[in-house]
Formats: C-alpha cells, structure tokens, sequence
C-alpha cells in the first residue's frame, strides 16, 4: 500500500482516482494535477453501440506522477541534458519510455533512440514492455527489428553500445531525442559520441538527452562529475554549461504505483550502504563499491594553512593518453596524511609534467617546501630501447626525483584502506583538501571487479586511487602518535608543556 508518495510541488499525499476510464495517481490540488494533466497520453476508445450510433470515449494510458512531470517540463523547455533517478523504484525505464512514446504519438516523423548498455538488457526491459505497451495505443513493436515505428511516421529505435566500436552504429542517423537508460553503465566517450547525433530540422523543437540510472557503477564518476557536482575540467570541456545539466532526484517517496511498503522492507535486508544507494539515491555509496569507508563529510577538510617545516610527499601516477594525476601531501604531528594539492594531466610529454609539478608547486608553496620523496609506479623505470632513458630519468633531469613504490595492487589497496579508516578518535587518517576535487570524485567511485572481488574494476578512472595507492605503499602504515600523560594542573610539567606551546605557536608566526 502507497502511504508515502507526495507532491513534489506542494507536499501533499497523491491520491488514486479514475480519470479518463483509467486508474491513476494524482496530486488532489487541481493546480499541480493540471501540470500532470499536460502530459497525459489520452487516446480514443470505442465502447460499443447504443441508438445514436457507435459511442466513444477517451482513455488514459498515461499520467506522470509530479516528478516525472518535472522532467517532461524539463524537456518541452529545451534543457539539453536530463539525468532522472538516483534512487531505487523511481520509475525511471518507465518514465523513458513513456516519454517517447508521448513525443512520437505528438509529432510526425520524430525520432527517439533509446538506449541499454548491453542487448540483454534491452531485451528484457524496453523491447518486450514495449512490445505490450505498442498495442494500447494502436502501433506494433517489431523486437526483430529492434524498432517501433509509428503510422504518422514517427519511430522509436532500440540500441545498446556494450564495445567502443559499437558507437559507430549510431553515427550515420540523425535523432530528435537520445534516451540513455542506467547511464552510470555507459563510458563518457560512449555518451558524448552519440549524443552529437541529437539534432533536428523541425521547428519549435530543440534536441534533447534525457537519461535515467541509478547510483554506482563502474562509469558513476564522470556522470556525478557533469550532474551532480557541476565540476568538469573546463581546459578539457570548454563549452560546458552547467545550466544545459539538470539532475532531477527520483525516491520511492515519488511513486505509489509500487508497494512501498513491502519495498520498504525489501530495502531494510540489505547492507547500509546499499539501503543509503537505493532508498536514498546517495551517489556516494553503491552496490560494489570498493571504498567503503569514504564519507565526504568526514574525509574532505580544509586545515588551513600547514607550516612550512611539516614534512611533504609527493605521488604521482602517469597518464598521457588517460589522465595522470599528482598528489601533495603533508604528514602530520597526529599521524595522518593531509592530501593538500593536485595536478591533473594529460597529453604531456614527461619532461613537461615534470616541468609542471614544479611550477604548480612554486605557485602552491610560495615559501618554500622541502618534498622528501615522489612515490610513482615502478614501470616507469623501464627503458623502452637500450640506448634510451626511462621515464623516471627523464623526471630526474628536469628536477623532479621519483622512488619507486611497489606495485602490489591488492596489497597495495589494502594499504589504502587502512588509511581511509578512522583513527582512534573517529577522524580519518586520510584527509583530503576541498580543492582537489579529482581525487574527491575518483575514490567513492571506484568498484569491486566482478571476478576478483579483492581488486578494484579496471575499466573506470582509477588514476587518483593508483596515485594513492603508490603513497600508501611507500609510507608506513597509519599509526597514532602517543599520548603523553596530562601532567596536573599547575605542577611543573604544567608550566613547562605551556612554555613550549606559547614557544611553538610563536615559531609558526
């Protein structure tokens, strides 16, 4: 039984009716189920004769709830790039569907792509829905064909893009709306190479993606990085507009036509974490998630500034055709590593990244620091022919000295783990500054490989968690620095331990 689905505009609870020969959900304020209304699907039925003749009728096949009228709204305003979901049960598939179906029924010759990672998952979602779905509004599905054409020459195509070549299937057809189902399942390039296919010639009509996931998976970063975060690396994307990304949050709470209550419960048997994920849609906790123990809230500091004696270490993971990434950080009195910088690169030759890392640390450190060593991966001291030199001697000529860390990855990430861990007094040893927003997005995003479950997926942005990982092996581990005891108040311990912290801050000054 639905007792939690409210408006989204006005917060009161959405009530069943029958409306138009159909069963549905509504807002009872008549100004928000107007706006539902708007976006109805309303066909025509013949409902038997009597004397005057054959009598008919209209039915409606489909009301929007109110978040998913947002979303409807969303695209007649012409917002080029819509994310609905988050949470689990928002009826997000639904909703995509739904909205091609409105669209291609509304205007003649309109093309609609819609979009699963895999043809599996197509198949058992959109393609046979649809194929149910087709019959109440006069149209056929042809799941052979992978499409679902319309009389008024309007049509709605199936498509999945599991390899990179793949993407070239989608290339040679221009869309009217490109439909992206569990986004967060898509590679960045796999989004963004055919989302440039959303064009159109038909006036009053402006291109729109709209797309639908849930939190977690292997390609979560860059989706939270262009919807949630609103942070993309504008040297690499120049053009982008947040105002063009709207992020429009589905919950259980947005949709009666489930049980919620015995979904409620289905949610209650699972981890925290996953409960977090799918009742919540928290983009920071996921099914499969391999660093568990990152909270943003607690791990993301700004300490202000560090004094110039505390000691520095430097870690670097290479990149030049993926990002490489290079991190500083202080070592703390207390025991913990304080992430304070990075640099991220790309498409740089070495000499030029090691020129890099120290400019940008001359600009960071005005004063001067003093970097005991620079942890980087052990390949790059593989010379590719005999004559020549290796990576690292390349950094060591333009002035940038690397240690070679191991290379252990499970080790290594259990390392890592136990830095992201809170310390006795329940901060982590880990901490990370605001600015560095690459590694902030990278590591709650990182996911168990699905045949090796004690190593991280591969096929995401791994780079700033190698960077740490190469740091994590190349430091001890955490441990807490000892307390001395408190000596009693106004003995001569006391006055001595206030002599020197009067004689410390004066040194920082």
């Amino acid at each position: 039984m639905a007792v939690n689905a409210l408006c989204c505009w006005c917060a009161r609870p959405l009530v069943k009716v029958v409306w138009l020969d159909a069963s549905v959900w509504r807002c009872p304020a008549p100004a928000c189920f107007a706006r539902q209304a708007t976006f109805a699907l309303v066909v025509g039925r013949l409902r038997g004769a009597n004397q005057y003749g054959r009598k008919h009728a209209n039915q409606c096949l489909y009301l929007p709830l109110p978040k998913q009228t947002v979303a409807h709204e969303a695209v007649e305003a012409g917002i080029k790039y819509i994310l609905y979901g988050g949470a689990a049960g928002g009826s997000k598939s639904h909703f995509l569907r739904w909205l091609a179906y409105t669209k291609c029924l509304a205007i003649p010759n309109f093309t609609v792509l819609l979009l699963r990672r895999t043809f599996p998952e197509l198949e058992k979602t959109h393609i046979l829905a649809a194929e149910r779905e087709a019959r109440l509004f006069g149209e056929r599905c042809y799941p052979s064909r992978y499409n679902l054409p319309f009389s008024n020459g309007s049509i709605l195509l199936f498509g999945h893009c599991q390899e990179k070549k793949d993407i070239t299937d989608h290339l040679s057809t221009e869309y009217d709306m490109i439909l992206f189902d569990e986004l967060v399942t898509f590679e960045e390039e796999m989004f963004l190479m055919i989302s440039s296919r959303a064009r159109t010639t038909k006036v009053g009509w402006k291109p729109v993606r709209a797309c639908g996931t849930n939190p977690g998976g292997p390609f979560s970063s860059w989706v939270v990085q262009r919807w949630i975060d609103h942070n993309l690396d504008r040297r690499k994307f120049p053009d982008y507009n947040p105002a063009d990304h709207l992020y429009i949050p589905a919950t259980l709470d947005d949709n009666p036509y489930l049980d919620q209550e015995d979904y409620e419960k289905s949610l209650l048997q699972l981890p925290p974490e996953l409960r977090a994920a799918y009742r919540e849609g928290r983009w920071d906790i996921f099914p499969g998630q391999y660093f568990k123990e990152w909270r943003k809230e607690k791990h993301v500091r700004d300490l202000g500034h560090i004094p110039r004696y505390v000691a520095r270490y430097r870690a670097l993971d290479w990149g030049r055709f993926n990002p490489g990434v290079c991190g500083w950080f202080a070592a703390l009195p207390d025991g913990r590593l304080y992430q304070e910088r990075e640099w991220v690169f790309e498409g740089l030759d070495p000499s030029k990244v090691a020129q890099g890392i120290l400019q940008w640390q001359q600009q960071w450190y005005p004063e001067g620091v003093t970097i005991h060593s620079t942890a980087a991966d052990p390949s790059m001291w593989i010379r590719q022919s005999e004559s020549g030199e290796s990576m690292a001697e390349t950094f060591a000529r333009n002035g940038v000295w690397l240690t070679a860390s191991n290379h252990e990855r499970v080790n290594g990430w259990n390392r890592l783990h136990e830095w992201l861990a809170d310390a006795p007094d329940g901060v982590p040893w880990l901490l990370v500054h605001p600015d560095c927003l690459y590694t902030i997005r990278t590591i709650p995003s990182q996911v168990q490989d699905a045949l090796h479950l004690e190593d991280l997926n591969t096929d995401g942005e791994d780079h700033a968690v190698d960077m740490l990982r190469y740091l994590a092996m190349a430091r001890p581990a955490p441990t807490a620095t000892p307390q001395r005891p408190v000596p009693p108040p106004n003995s001569g311990g006391a006055l001595l331990a206030e002599a020197l912290r009067q004689a410390s801050q004066m040194g920082t000054r």
